[in-house]
Protein backbone atom coordinates (compact mmCIF):
# COMPACT_ATOMS: atom_id res chain seq x y z
CA UNK A 1 0.00 0.00 0.00
CA UNK A 2 2.68 2.35 0.84
CA UNK A 3 4.63 1.49 -2.04
CA UNK A 4 1.40 2.31 -4.44
CA UNK A 5 0.90 5.67 -2.52
CA UNK A 6 4.76 6.76 -3.75
CA UNK A 7 4.15 5.34 -7.40
CA UNK A 8 0.99 7.85 -7.45
CA UNK A 9 2.60 10.73 -5.72
CA UNK A 10 5.33 10.10 -8.00
CA UNK A 11 3.44 10.13 -10.98
CA UNK A 12 1.06 13.61 -9.53
CA UNK A 13 4.67 15.00 -8.87
CA UNK A 14 5.59 14.32 -13.37
CA UNK A 15 1.92 15.80 -13.78
CA UNK A 16 2.59 19.00 -12.44
CA UNK A 17 6.18 19.07 -13.17
CA UNK A 18 4.57 18.45 -16.65
CA UNK A 19 2.01 21.27 -16.40
CA UNK A 20 4.75 23.99 -15.10
CA UNK A 21 6.49 23.16 -18.41
CA UNK A 22 3.68 22.85 -20.91
CA UNK A 23 0.20 24.63 -19.07
CA UNK A 24 1.06 28.31 -20.54
CA UNK A 25 0.09 27.05 -23.16
CA UNK A 26 -3.16 25.86 -22.64
CA UNK A 27 -5.47 28.29 -23.62
CA UNK A 28 -9.68 28.68 -23.56
CA UNK A 29 -9.72 30.51 -26.85
CA UNK A 30 -9.37 29.26 -30.54
CA UNK A 31 -8.03 31.68 -32.90
CA UNK A 32 -10.31 32.21 -35.15
CA UNK A 33 -12.36 33.46 -32.11
CA UNK A 34 -9.82 36.27 -31.35
CA UNK A 35 -10.68 39.99 -32.90
CA UNK A 36 -9.85 43.31 -31.86
CA UNK A 37 -13.04 43.66 -30.43
CA UNK A 38 -12.31 40.72 -27.18
CA UNK A 39 -8.10 40.13 -27.55
CA UNK A 40 -7.94 42.47 -24.50
CA UNK A 41 -10.40 39.88 -22.63
CA UNK A 42 -8.50 36.93 -23.95
CA UNK A 43 -4.73 38.16 -22.76
CA UNK A 44 -6.40 38.83 -19.23
CA UNK A 45 -7.40 35.25 -19.25
CA UNK A 46 -4.44 34.56 -19.21
CA UNK A 47 -3.25 36.03 -16.18
CA UNK A 48 0.66 37.32 -17.04
CA UNK A 49 2.12 38.92 -14.02
CA UNK A 50 3.73 42.34 -14.42
CA UNK A 51 5.92 43.47 -11.99
CA UNK A 52 6.23 47.60 -11.79
CA UNK A 53 10.00 48.50 -11.42
CA UNK A 54 10.75 52.51 -9.88
CA UNK A 55 12.50 54.16 -12.81
CA UNK A 56 16.13 55.09 -12.22
CA UNK A 57 17.45 58.24 -13.42
CA UNK A 58 20.56 58.58 -15.70
CA UNK A 59 22.50 61.09 -17.92
CA UNK A 60 20.99 61.45 -21.02
CA UNK A 61 23.56 60.36 -24.28
CA UNK A 62 25.14 63.51 -25.61
CA UNK A 63 24.46 63.04 -28.68
CA UNK A 64 20.88 62.93 -28.42
CA UNK A 65 18.65 65.77 -30.24
CA UNK A 66 15.61 66.99 -30.94
CA UNK A 67 14.44 65.06 -33.94
CA UNK A 68 12.19 68.00 -35.49
CA UNK A 69 13.14 69.51 -39.31
CA UNK A 70 14.91 72.22 -37.41
CA UNK A 71 17.76 70.50 -36.14
CA UNK A 72 20.09 68.27 -37.81
CA UNK A 73 20.62 64.93 -36.03
CA UNK A 74 23.82 63.67 -35.39
CA UNK A 75 24.93 60.46 -35.07
CA UNK A 76 27.88 57.93 -35.28
CA UNK A 77 28.86 56.68 -38.67
CA UNK A 78 29.82 52.75 -38.48
CA UNK A 79 33.29 52.50 -40.16
CA UNK A 80 34.05 52.36 -43.60
CA UNK A 81 36.35 49.16 -43.58
CA UNK A 82 33.09 47.79 -41.95
CA UNK A 83 31.67 47.63 -45.85
CA UNK A 84 34.72 46.10 -48.00
CA UNK A 85 34.89 46.85 -51.19
CA UNK A 86 33.41 44.05 -54.06
CA UNK A 87 35.65 45.26 -56.97
CA UNK A 88 39.29 46.15 -55.58
CA UNK A 89 41.28 48.42 -58.42
CA UNK A 90 45.28 48.20 -57.96
CA UNK A 91 46.59 50.07 -60.93
CA UNK A 92 48.58 53.80 -59.51
CA UNK A 93 45.51 55.53 -60.99
CA UNK A 94 42.43 53.89 -59.14
CA UNK A 95 39.13 55.69 -58.91
CA UNK A 96 36.85 54.24 -55.60
CA UNK A 97 32.99 54.95 -56.79
CA UNK A 98 30.44 54.33 -54.44
CA UNK A 99 27.41 52.47 -55.55
CA UNK A 100 24.04 53.22 -53.12
CA UNK A 101 21.51 50.89 -53.29
CA UNK A 102 18.14 51.08 -52.33
CA UNK A 103 15.91 48.44 -50.70
CA UNK A 104 14.18 47.08 -53.92
CA UNK A 105 16.75 43.55 -54.63
CA UNK A 106 18.08 45.37 -58.05
CA UNK A 107 20.61 43.70 -60.01
CA UNK A 108 22.24 46.86 -60.78
CA UNK A 109 25.00 46.15 -58.46
CA UNK A 110 25.68 42.87 -60.81
CA UNK A 111 26.11 45.24 -63.85
CA UNK A 112 28.38 47.60 -62.14
CA UNK A 113 30.68 45.03 -60.82
CA UNK A 114 30.84 43.24 -64.33
CA UNK A 115 31.27 46.52 -65.63
CA UNK A 116 34.30 47.34 -63.50
CA UNK A 117 36.08 44.28 -63.62
CA UNK A 118 35.67 44.53 -67.38
CA UNK A 119 37.02 47.93 -67.01
CA UNK A 120 40.03 47.25 -64.89
CA UNK A 121 40.83 44.02 -67.17
CA UNK A 122 41.08 46.35 -70.07
CA UNK A 123 43.37 48.82 -68.27
CA UNK A 124 45.51 46.82 -66.60
CA UNK A 125 48.77 48.13 -65.10
CA UNK A 126 47.07 52.23 -65.86
CA UNK A 127 44.04 52.66 -64.29
CA UNK A 128 41.30 50.94 -62.02
CA UNK A 129 38.05 51.13 -60.21
CA UNK A 130 37.22 50.26 -57.13
CA UNK A 131 33.93 49.58 -56.24
CA UNK A 132 32.19 49.61 -52.93
CA UNK A 133 28.60 49.50 -52.14
CA UNK A 134 26.55 51.06 -49.08
CA UNK A 135 22.91 51.76 -48.23
CA UNK A 136 21.39 55.00 -49.76
CA UNK A 137 21.37 56.79 -47.05
CA UNK A 138 25.02 56.14 -45.16
CA UNK A 139 26.39 56.67 -48.46
CA UNK A 140 25.20 60.14 -48.84
CA UNK A 141 26.28 60.71 -45.12
CA UNK A 142 29.41 59.35 -45.45
CA UNK A 143 30.03 62.18 -47.92
CA UNK A 144 28.46 65.31 -46.87
CA UNK A 145 29.72 64.70 -43.75
CA UNK A 146 33.36 64.82 -45.17
CA UNK A 147 33.84 61.56 -43.36
CA UNK A 148 34.64 59.37 -46.04
CA UNK A 149 34.98 61.09 -50.31
CA UNK A 150 35.12 58.39 -52.45
CA UNK A 151 36.22 59.98 -56.26
CA UNK A 152 33.05 59.02 -57.76
CA UNK A 153 29.12 58.12 -57.09
CA UNK A 154 26.87 56.69 -58.93
CA UNK A 155 22.88 57.89 -58.16
CA UNK A 156 20.04 56.19 -58.97
CA UNK A 157 18.64 59.42 -60.19
CA UNK A 158 19.61 63.04 -60.88
CA UNK A 159 18.07 63.96 -57.48
CA UNK A 160 20.40 62.21 -55.12
CA UNK A 161 23.05 64.11 -57.00
CA UNK A 162 21.03 67.32 -56.38
CA UNK A 163 21.44 66.29 -52.89
CA UNK A 164 24.78 65.99 -52.47
CA UNK A 165 25.39 69.78 -54.48
CA UNK A 166 22.98 71.05 -52.07
CA UNK A 167 24.81 69.95 -48.97
CA UNK A 168 28.09 71.89 -49.94
CA UNK A 169 29.70 68.93 -51.79
CA UNK A 170 31.40 69.69 -54.79
CA UNK A 171 30.04 67.11 -57.42
CA UNK A 172 29.81 67.32 -61.24
CA UNK A 173 27.69 64.65 -63.50
CA UNK A 174 30.52 63.13 -65.32
CA UNK A 175 27.24 60.74 -67.12
CA UNK A 176 23.63 60.98 -67.76
CA UNK A 177 23.09 57.74 -67.62
CA UNK A 178 24.59 54.06 -67.29
CA UNK A 179 21.18 51.80 -67.85
CA UNK A 180 18.03 53.02 -68.21
CA UNK A 181 15.41 52.68 -65.71
CA UNK A 182 12.46 54.28 -64.55
CA UNK A 183 9.87 53.98 -61.25
CA UNK A 184 6.41 53.68 -61.01
CA UNK A 185 3.09 52.26 -59.89
CA UNK A 186 3.21 48.77 -59.14
CA UNK A 187 -0.88 47.76 -59.47
CA UNK A 188 -2.51 44.24 -59.22
CA UNK A 189 -4.01 43.14 -62.60
CA UNK A 190 -7.52 43.09 -61.39
CA UNK A 191 -7.55 46.33 -59.75
CA UNK A 192 -6.03 48.17 -62.87
CA UNK A 193 -8.38 46.48 -64.99
CA UNK A 194 -11.26 47.70 -62.55
CA UNK A 195 -10.20 51.39 -62.36
CA UNK A 196 -9.58 51.28 -66.64
CA UNK A 197 -6.03 52.28 -66.23
CA UNK A 198 -5.30 50.99 -69.76
CA UNK A 199 -8.19 53.17 -71.07
CA UNK A 200 -6.66 56.16 -70.77
CA UNK A 201 -3.36 58.08 -72.35
CA UNK A 202 -2.61 59.25 -68.76
CA UNK A 203 -2.26 56.38 -66.77
CA UNK A 204 -1.17 57.66 -63.37
CA UNK A 205 -4.14 60.14 -63.65
CA UNK A 206 -6.44 57.53 -63.38
CA UNK A 207 -4.50 56.13 -60.38
CA UNK A 208 -4.74 59.07 -58.85
CA UNK A 209 -8.27 59.52 -59.09
CA UNK A 210 -8.53 56.67 -57.76
CA UNK A 211 -6.74 56.90 -54.42
CA UNK A 212 -8.06 60.33 -54.01
CA UNK A 213 -11.87 58.39 -54.58
CA UNK A 214 -11.18 55.51 -51.75
CA UNK A 215 -11.16 53.08 -54.98
CA UNK A 216 -7.40 52.11 -54.29
CA UNK A 217 -4.68 52.41 -51.81
CA UNK A 218 -0.81 53.16 -52.30
CA UNK A 219 2.20 53.09 -50.47
CA UNK A 220 5.09 54.41 -51.52
CA UNK A 221 9.26 53.84 -49.40
CA UNK A 222 10.51 56.32 -46.47
CA UNK A 223 12.13 59.18 -48.88
CA UNK A 224 14.68 60.35 -46.03
CA UNK A 225 16.80 57.22 -46.76
CA UNK A 226 14.95 55.80 -50.56
CA UNK A 227 15.86 56.96 -53.74
CA UNK A 228 12.45 55.95 -55.29
CA UNK A 229 10.58 57.65 -52.25
CA UNK A 230 12.43 60.95 -53.01
CA UNK A 231 11.34 60.68 -56.48
CA UNK A 232 7.87 59.82 -55.75
CA UNK A 233 7.86 63.03 -53.25
CA UNK A 234 9.39 65.40 -55.53
CA UNK A 235 7.30 64.27 -58.60
CA UNK A 236 3.71 64.42 -56.41
CA UNK A 237 4.34 67.91 -55.90
CA UNK A 238 5.52 68.84 -59.47
CA UNK A 239 2.31 66.68 -60.47
CA UNK A 240 0.19 69.57 -58.45
CA UNK A 241 2.22 71.92 -59.48
CA UNK A 242 5.30 71.74 -62.20
CA UNK A 243 6.05 75.75 -61.53
CA UNK A 244 5.92 76.12 -57.58
CA UNK A 245 6.31 72.76 -55.12
CA UNK A 246 5.50 74.93 -52.47
CA UNK A 247 2.61 76.60 -53.75
CA UNK A 248 -1.09 76.06 -51.85
CA UNK A 249 -2.56 74.26 -54.53
CA UNK A 250 0.63 71.70 -54.46
CA UNK A 251 0.88 71.43 -50.62
CA UNK A 252 -2.65 71.99 -50.31
CA UNK A 253 -3.39 68.61 -52.59
CA UNK A 254 -0.19 66.62 -51.67
CA UNK A 255 -1.64 66.34 -47.94
CA UNK A 256 -5.15 65.23 -49.11
CA UNK A 257 -3.20 62.44 -50.66
CA UNK A 258 -0.66 61.89 -48.31
CA UNK A 259 -3.91 61.25 -46.01
CA UNK A 260 -4.67 58.59 -47.89
CA UNK A 261 -1.26 57.01 -48.82
CA UNK A 262 0.94 54.98 -46.61
CA UNK A 263 4.89 55.10 -45.92
CA UNK A 264 6.76 52.22 -45.26
CA UNK A 265 10.64 51.67 -44.78
CA UNK A 266 10.95 48.52 -46.63
CA UNK A 267 10.00 47.60 -49.95
CA UNK A 268 9.15 44.11 -48.15
CA UNK A 269 6.79 45.90 -45.78
CA UNK A 270 5.17 47.40 -49.38
CA UNK A 271 4.53 43.49 -50.72
CA UNK A 272 3.83 42.51 -47.06
CA UNK A 273 0.59 45.63 -47.09
CA UNK A 274 -0.90 44.29 -50.44
CA UNK A 275 -0.56 40.75 -49.76
CA UNK A 276 -2.14 41.30 -46.07
CA UNK A 277 -4.80 43.65 -48.22
CA UNK A 278 -4.31 46.64 -46.39
CA UNK A 279 -2.75 48.18 -50.18
CA UNK A 280 -3.21 47.63 -53.66
CA UNK A 281 0.41 48.78 -55.22
CA UNK A 282 3.11 50.43 -54.47
CA UNK A 283 5.92 52.72 -55.44
CA UNK A 284 9.23 50.75 -57.15
CA UNK A 285 12.01 50.88 -59.66
CA UNK A 286 10.71 48.91 -63.21
CA UNK A 287 13.61 46.32 -63.43
CA UNK A 288 13.36 45.30 -59.48
CA UNK A 289 9.63 44.89 -60.54
CA UNK A 290 10.80 43.03 -63.91
CA UNK A 291 13.03 40.66 -61.35
CA UNK A 292 10.50 40.02 -58.74
CA UNK A 293 8.21 36.58 -60.00
CA UNK A 294 6.03 37.51 -56.87
CA UNK A 295 4.74 40.34 -58.92
CA UNK A 296 3.65 38.82 -61.78
CA UNK A 297 0.12 39.80 -61.15
CA UNK A 298 0.69 43.30 -61.01
CA UNK A 299 0.73 45.41 -63.93
CA UNK A 300 3.60 48.67 -63.94
CA UNK A 301 3.14 52.30 -64.49
CA UNK A 302 5.49 54.37 -64.96
CA UNK A 303 5.75 57.80 -63.05
CA UNK A 304 8.29 60.16 -62.31
CA UNK A 305 11.86 61.21 -62.71
CA UNK A 306 14.05 58.47 -64.91
CA UNK A 307 16.17 56.21 -62.64
CA UNK A 308 18.75 56.30 -65.15
CA UNK A 309 21.83 55.74 -63.24
CA UNK A 310 24.29 59.00 -63.73
CA UNK A 311 27.63 59.32 -62.27
CA UNK A 312 28.83 61.88 -60.45
CA UNK A 313 32.74 62.52 -59.82
CA UNK A 314 33.10 63.73 -55.83
CA UNK A 315 35.29 66.30 -54.56
CA UNK A 316 38.41 67.32 -55.56
CA UNK A 317 39.51 65.13 -58.33
CA UNK A 318 42.20 65.37 -61.03
CA UNK A 319 42.04 65.33 -64.73
CA UNK A 320 43.23 61.91 -64.57
CA UNK A 321 40.86 60.77 -62.60
CA UNK A 322 37.63 62.35 -63.97
CA UNK A 323 39.09 60.31 -67.47
CA UNK A 324 38.68 57.30 -65.48
CA UNK A 325 35.46 57.91 -64.47
CA UNK A 326 34.47 59.21 -68.22
CA UNK A 327 36.32 55.36 -69.77
CA UNK A 328 34.67 53.50 -66.78
CA UNK A 329 31.22 55.34 -68.00
CA UNK A 330 31.98 54.07 -71.96
CA UNK A 331 31.65 50.82 -70.73
CA UNK A 332 28.24 50.37 -70.20
CA UNK A 333 27.87 51.06 -73.54
CA UNK A 334 29.87 47.99 -74.73
CA UNK A 335 27.72 44.87 -76.20
CA UNK A 336 28.62 42.31 -73.14
CA UNK A 337 27.82 44.92 -70.32
CA UNK A 338 24.75 46.56 -72.61
CA UNK A 339 23.42 43.37 -73.03
CA UNK A 340 23.58 42.11 -69.44
CA UNK A 341 22.15 45.36 -68.28
CA UNK A 342 19.11 44.91 -70.51
CA UNK A 343 19.01 40.66 -69.61
CA UNK A 344 18.61 41.70 -65.92
CA UNK A 345 15.74 44.56 -67.15
CA UNK A 346 17.67 47.74 -67.62
CA UNK A 347 17.15 49.70 -70.36
CA UNK A 348 13.56 49.46 -70.96
CA UNK A 349 10.92 51.74 -71.20
CA UNK A 350 13.39 53.66 -72.87
CA UNK A 351 9.94 55.89 -74.77
CA UNK A 352 9.05 57.31 -70.88
CA UNK A 353 10.05 60.98 -70.70
CA UNK A 354 9.70 62.23 -67.02
CA UNK A 355 7.43 65.60 -67.15
CA UNK A 356 9.34 66.76 -63.77
CA UNK A 357 12.32 69.21 -64.08
CA UNK A 358 14.51 67.66 -61.97
CA UNK A 359 16.93 70.46 -61.96
CA UNK A 360 14.75 72.69 -60.72
CA UNK A 361 14.50 71.30 -57.50
CA UNK A 362 18.23 72.06 -57.10
CA UNK A 363 18.44 73.91 -53.69
CA UNK A 364 15.00 72.72 -52.52
CA UNK A 365 15.68 68.88 -52.06
CA UNK A 366 16.19 69.41 -48.11
CA UNK A 367 13.25 71.98 -48.03
CA UNK A 368 11.07 69.12 -49.43
CA UNK A 369 11.76 66.25 -46.99
CA UNK A 370 11.39 68.97 -43.97
CA UNK A 371 7.72 69.63 -45.47
CA UNK A 372 7.21 65.77 -46.24
CA UNK A 373 7.89 65.11 -42.30
CA UNK A 374 5.56 67.81 -41.04
CA UNK A 375 3.08 66.44 -43.55
CA UNK A 376 3.64 63.07 -42.77
CA UNK A 377 3.25 63.36 -38.92
CA UNK A 378 0.30 65.45 -39.54
CA UNK A 379 -0.02 66.29 -35.72
CA UNK A 380 0.10 62.43 -35.23
CA UNK A 381 2.86 60.94 -32.09
CA UNK A 382 4.57 58.15 -32.11
CA UNK A 383 3.91 55.89 -28.90
CA UNK A 384 6.73 53.32 -28.81
CA UNK A 385 7.54 50.50 -26.10
CA UNK A 386 10.95 48.84 -26.18
CA UNK A 387 10.56 45.19 -24.84
CA UNK A 388 13.93 44.12 -23.81
CA UNK A 389 14.96 40.49 -23.24
CA UNK A 390 17.16 40.64 -20.14
CA UNK A 391 17.37 36.52 -19.71
CA UNK A 392 20.72 34.09 -18.89
CA UNK A 393 21.40 34.22 -22.51
CA UNK A 394 21.81 38.08 -23.11
CA UNK A 395 24.57 38.29 -20.62
CA UNK A 396 27.93 39.71 -21.77
CA UNK A 397 28.60 41.34 -24.98
CA UNK A 398 24.78 40.48 -26.20
CA UNK A 399 23.27 43.10 -22.78
CA UNK A 400 25.72 45.49 -23.50
CA UNK A 401 24.90 45.58 -27.82
CA UNK A 402 21.25 46.08 -26.56
CA UNK A 403 21.85 48.73 -24.51
CA UNK A 404 24.22 50.65 -26.97
CA UNK A 405 21.07 50.32 -29.22
CA UNK A 406 18.51 51.08 -27.26
CA UNK A 407 20.51 54.69 -26.05
CA UNK A 408 21.55 55.01 -29.55
CA UNK A 409 17.61 55.20 -30.59
CA UNK A 410 16.58 57.73 -28.38
CA UNK A 411 18.34 60.77 -30.90
CA UNK A 412 15.48 59.67 -33.41
CA UNK A 413 12.40 59.44 -31.22
CA UNK A 414 11.89 63.57 -30.63
CA UNK A 415 10.47 64.67 -27.57
CA UNK A 416 7.43 65.59 -28.69
CA UNK A 417 6.77 61.65 -29.01
CA UNK A 418 5.90 58.74 -25.90
CA UNK A 419 8.20 55.75 -25.10
CA UNK A 420 7.92 53.20 -22.56
CA UNK A 421 9.85 50.42 -21.21
CA UNK A 422 9.40 46.54 -20.60
CA UNK A 423 12.02 44.18 -19.93
CA UNK A 424 11.81 39.79 -19.73
CA UNK A 425 13.08 37.22 -17.94
CA UNK A 426 10.95 34.47 -17.10
CA UNK A 427 9.15 37.14 -15.16
CA UNK A 428 7.69 40.60 -17.10
CA UNK A 429 8.59 44.06 -15.84
CA UNK A 430 7.36 47.33 -16.85
CA UNK A 431 10.62 49.57 -16.14
CA UNK A 432 8.85 52.41 -17.34
CA UNK A 433 5.32 53.67 -18.20
CA UNK A 434 4.24 54.79 -21.72
CA UNK A 435 5.04 59.18 -21.09
CA UNK A 436 5.74 61.81 -23.54
CA UNK A 437 9.68 61.39 -24.10
CA UNK A 438 10.54 65.48 -22.35
CA UNK A 439 14.28 65.37 -20.53
CA UNK A 440 12.48 63.76 -17.31
CA UNK A 441 10.85 60.14 -19.51
CA UNK A 442 14.77 60.37 -21.35
CA UNK A 443 16.47 60.68 -18.00
CA UNK A 444 14.58 57.80 -16.87
CA UNK A 445 15.04 55.73 -19.79
CA UNK A 446 18.49 56.12 -19.98
CA UNK A 447 18.92 55.34 -16.53
CA UNK A 448 16.66 52.35 -16.44
CA UNK A 449 18.36 50.97 -19.67
CA UNK A 450 22.05 51.78 -18.26
CA UNK A 451 21.05 50.01 -14.97
CA UNK A 452 20.26 46.54 -16.92
CA UNK A 453 21.30 43.14 -15.65
CA UNK A 454 20.49 39.33 -17.66
CA UNK A 455 19.39 36.37 -15.76
CA UNK A 456 16.76 34.12 -15.59
CA UNK A 457 14.16 32.25 -18.27
CA UNK A 458 12.81 34.02 -21.53
CA UNK A 459 8.94 34.71 -21.45
CA UNK A 460 8.97 36.46 -25.01
CA UNK A 461 5.66 36.33 -25.62
CA UNK A 462 3.88 37.24 -22.54
CA UNK A 463 6.05 40.54 -22.50
CA UNK A 464 4.99 41.10 -25.64
CA UNK A 465 1.29 40.70 -24.63
CA UNK A 466 1.88 43.01 -21.70
CA UNK A 467 3.22 45.82 -24.53
CA UNK A 468 0.53 45.51 -26.72
CA UNK A 469 -2.23 45.44 -24.44
CA UNK A 470 -0.51 48.87 -22.76
CA UNK A 471 0.00 50.26 -25.96
CA UNK A 472 -3.83 49.52 -27.24
CA UNK A 473 -5.12 51.19 -24.09
CA UNK A 474 -3.39 54.61 -25.18
CA UNK A 475 -4.48 53.83 -28.44
CA UNK A 476 -7.97 53.49 -27.86
CA UNK A 477 -8.02 56.86 -26.22
CA UNK A 478 -5.69 59.03 -28.71
CA UNK A 479 -6.52 57.27 -31.97
CA UNK A 480 -4.62 59.82 -33.31
CA UNK A 481 -1.16 57.75 -32.34
CA UNK A 482 0.96 55.82 -34.23
CA UNK A 483 1.62 52.67 -31.79
CA UNK A 484 4.80 50.80 -32.43
CA UNK A 485 6.81 48.09 -30.91
CA UNK A 486 10.85 47.33 -30.92
CA UNK A 487 11.57 43.72 -29.07
CA UNK A 488 15.60 43.49 -28.58
CA UNK A 489 16.34 39.88 -28.36
CA UNK A 490 18.24 36.85 -28.90
CA UNK A 491 15.13 35.31 -29.96
CA UNK A 492 15.35 32.06 -27.98
CA UNK A 493 11.93 31.92 -26.11
CA UNK A 494 12.48 28.88 -23.05
CA UNK A 495 9.29 29.93 -21.25
CA UNK A 496 5.66 31.45 -21.36
CA UNK A 497 3.03 31.27 -24.05
CA UNK A 498 4.90 30.38 -27.48
CA UNK A 499 4.82 31.88 -30.85
CA UNK A 500 2.31 29.72 -32.10
CA UNK A 501 -0.22 29.75 -29.25
CA UNK A 502 -0.85 33.92 -29.48
CA UNK A 503 0.47 34.38 -32.90
CA UNK A 504 -3.84 35.68 -32.95
CA UNK A 505 -3.73 37.78 -30.36
CA UNK A 506 -0.89 39.79 -31.64
CA UNK A 507 -1.88 39.56 -34.63
CA UNK A 508 -5.37 41.07 -33.62
CA UNK A 509 -4.11 44.44 -32.96
CA UNK A 510 -2.22 44.92 -35.81
CA UNK A 511 0.65 47.02 -33.94
CA UNK A 512 3.67 46.55 -35.74
CA UNK A 513 6.87 44.81 -34.00
CA UNK A 514 10.31 45.86 -35.47
CA UNK A 515 12.80 43.13 -33.78
CA UNK A 516 16.73 43.61 -33.26
CA UNK A 517 18.25 40.16 -32.51
CA UNK A 518 21.59 40.15 -30.88
CA UNK A 519 23.62 36.99 -32.04
CA UNK A 520 19.89 35.56 -32.37
CA UNK A 521 17.39 32.69 -33.31
CA UNK A 522 16.75 35.31 -36.46
CA UNK A 523 13.91 32.52 -37.78
CA UNK A 524 11.95 33.05 -34.46
CA UNK A 525 12.49 37.07 -34.72
CA UNK A 526 11.40 37.20 -38.46
CA UNK A 527 8.59 34.99 -37.77
CA UNK A 528 7.41 37.64 -35.15
CA UNK A 529 8.00 40.64 -37.70
CA UNK A 530 6.16 39.43 -40.23
CA UNK A 531 2.82 38.81 -38.19
CA UNK A 532 1.64 43.06 -38.07
CA UNK A 533 4.05 44.09 -41.04
CA UNK A 534 7.35 44.77 -38.82
CA UNK A 535 10.70 44.87 -39.57
CA UNK A 536 13.73 42.04 -38.49
CA UNK A 537 17.41 43.46 -37.97
CA UNK A 538 20.33 41.66 -37.10
CA UNK A 539 22.34 43.34 -35.15
CA UNK A 540 25.36 41.26 -36.13
CA UNK A 541 25.79 42.80 -39.20
CA UNK A 542 23.23 45.05 -40.12
CA UNK A 543 23.51 48.69 -39.24
CA UNK A 544 21.31 48.93 -35.94
CA UNK A 545 21.47 52.87 -35.90
CA UNK A 546 20.85 53.36 -39.31
CA UNK A 547 17.88 50.97 -39.83
CA UNK A 548 16.40 52.72 -36.74
CA UNK A 549 16.97 56.16 -37.90
CA UNK A 550 15.31 55.07 -41.27
CA UNK A 551 12.06 53.35 -39.19
CA UNK A 552 11.53 56.75 -37.08
CA UNK A 553 11.41 58.65 -39.86
CA UNK A 554 8.90 56.58 -41.78
CA UNK A 555 7.04 56.78 -38.57
CA UNK A 556 7.18 60.46 -37.58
Amino acid sequence: MKRRNNISMLIAMVIAFTIVLSGCDRVSFKPEDVNYDNVISYIDSLKIDLTEVTPIKGEIPAKTVKNDSSQAIMYELPDISSYDPVVVGTAPNNVEVFLPLEDNNSTINKVVESAACKYNEEHAGNSSVTIRILESSLANDFIKSGTYLPKGYIASNELYGLMLKESGIKVSKVSDKLVGNTIGIVLKKDVAKKIKVSESENQFDVVFKAVMNDEIKIGYPNPTNNPSGLNFVISMLSYFDSTNPFSMEATTDFGAFQSKATVAYSSTQLKESVNRGQTDGFVMEYEAFKNDSSLNDFEFIPFGVRHDYPLYSVGNVSEEEVIVLSEFAKVFEESEIKEMANFSGFNQNAEYSSKVNAGAYEGLISEVLDYWKVEKKSGKKVAVYFVCDISGSMGGRKIDALKESALNAMQYVGEDNLVGLITFTHDVYLNLPLGVFNTEQQELFAGSIRNLKSGGGTATNNALLHALKLLDTYYRKNPDTIPMIFLLSDGYTESGYSLSTVKCLIDAFDIPIYTIGYEANLKELESIAKINNGVSINASTDDVGYILKSLFDAQT
